[in-house]
């Protein structure tokens, strides 16, 4: 890395900030080997993390397949460190560790489909990040559990950015003694929920009518 070399570190990877770096295991895959990593600013990029888990799986058992798995920030024009990232390090990593734990092996019995439309569709309870593109139109709620502004269930359409939540808490001195009230930004994970109702279907469940402001 430039800024290592400039900086007279022998050694660029010094210059790293590491999160974490040890053997991972996702429920009952073979064990795998993590490492979480955030880059300083350098002359030619912004920092960004480059989180990385990867396993070497096991030969003819598909139940327990190779996988190489990559999430980095700050990516435009696929390279990362171009733009400077949204999420701090403590959502980056929270992030990921959503992301990873969710992984499961699919079953393998065949599955009957109803329509070429309904075997399109990302199958309900889909994970979508704050800041990537919704991959699926339909009403999605976000995993805080308290008062969300716009409510925790909102609609958003394919193609659209995963939006942070505005949350509610606890008003402080100042809050109270100018009438305001608390709120916190905060990244999230959104979970597809229901899919886009269709013209005859009559008017959306009520704690899902609010779209995001």
């Amino acid at each position: 890395m430039e800024a290592a070399r400039n900086a007279g570190q022998s050694n660029p990877f010094l210059a790293l900030k590491i999160f974490r770096q040890a053997k991972r295991e996702i429920h009952d895959w073979t064990t795998g080997y993590e490492i979480l990593t955030k880059t300083p600013d350098e002359a030619v990029s912004h920092a960004h993390h480059d989180f990385w888990l990867k396993f070497t799986g096991v030969p003819h058992d598909v139940l327990k397949p190779y996988a190489d798995i990559e999430f980095k920030t700050g990516v435009d024009r696929d390279s990362a460190g171009v733009v400077r990232p949204t999420l701090t390090d403590e959502e980056a990593v929270a992030v990921w560790d959503k992301l990873t734990g969710s992984i499961r092996v699919r079953p393998s019995n065949p599955v009957t489909k109803t329509s070429e439309f309904d075997s399109a569709r990302l199958p309900l309870g889909t994970l979508a990040a704050t800041g990537r593109d919704c991959p699926q139109t339909g009403w999605w709620q976000c995993e805080q559990e308290v008062e969300v502004q716009g409510g925790r269930r909102q609609f958003f359409r394919a193609g659209e950015r995963m939006p942070h939540v505005i949350c509610a808490e606890r008003q402080g001195f100042w809050q109270k003694l100018m009438a305001q009230p608390a709120t916190v930004r905060s990244a999230t994970m959104w979970t597809l929920a229901d899919y886009e109702a269709s013209p005859d279907a009559g008017a959306a469940p009520p704690a899902a009518r609010q779209r995001r402001p």
